[in-house]
């Protein structure tokens, strides 16, 4: 019988930290979320500037109106 310690020397086996992936998975799941964020966010205010001035004013829905 070997101690856990022990057995991994003569083994030769690597310690493997478990929860390692999830640390890096979380992280890369919150960076690819903020970055679909500010792409949504960048791309929304791109439309919104290219709207002519009179679409903000009100006045674009005169001519539609009889």
């Amino acid at each position: 019988m070997y101690c856990s310690a022990c057995l991994l020397e003569k083994t030769g086996v690597k310690a493997v930290k478990k929860r390692d992936w999830f640390i890096h998975s979380v992280t890369g799941q919150c960076l690819l979320g903020l970055l679909g964020l500010w792409f949504t966010t960048y791309f929304l205010g791109r439309a919104l500037l290219e709207l002519p001035s009179n679409f903000h004013e009100g006045t674009i829905w005169e001519k539609f109106m009889p």
